[in-house]
């Protein structure tokens, strides 16, 4: 039987910002919070720019045996120095609303990517890393 080893890297996450939005970052996740997760977790996006960004059509992927598209966005701008959170139905002031259903890690990689509208990955973050030690 396989052992894994989860490492939680960097309070739980390693994260990079790719070409196309390099100034945006994922700046914190709540994939796991107390008790139930259903309705409670959140991913809280940064602009640390001088530029307005439009989020307009890109895609927030989710982990686990593949990635798999969980939100789309609609035609808003994350505004110079501003945060943006995407909250489930439970999460007090969240400035979008979606069913995100994280990956715990389990049994598979828990992390999440955002996809231009174009179809390039812009940024990924994953929450923790799975190590097969057989």
């Amino acid at each position: 039987m396989k052992k894994f080893v989860m490492i939680a890297l960097f309070s739980f996450c390693i994260f990079s910002s790719l070409q196309g939005f390099p100034h945006v970052v994922i700046n914190e996740v709540m994939y796991n919070p107390d008790g139930n997760d259903k309705g409670k977790e959140w991913i809280e996006l940064f602009n640390n720019d001088n530029k307005p960004i439009n989020l307009e059509g890109c895609k927030l992927e989710k982990a686990g045996k593949k990635f798999t598209t969980i939100f789309t966005f609609p035609d808003i701008i994350l505004q110079p120095d501003s945060f943006l959170v995407i909250g489930e139905n439970e999460v007090k002031k969240v400035d979008l609303i979606s069913k995100l259903e994280l990956d715990n890690a389990k049994n598979c990689a828990a992390g999440i990517k955002i996809i231009s509208s174009k179809g390039k990955q812009l940024i990924q973050f994953f929450m923790d890393l799975l190590i097969n030690l057989n």
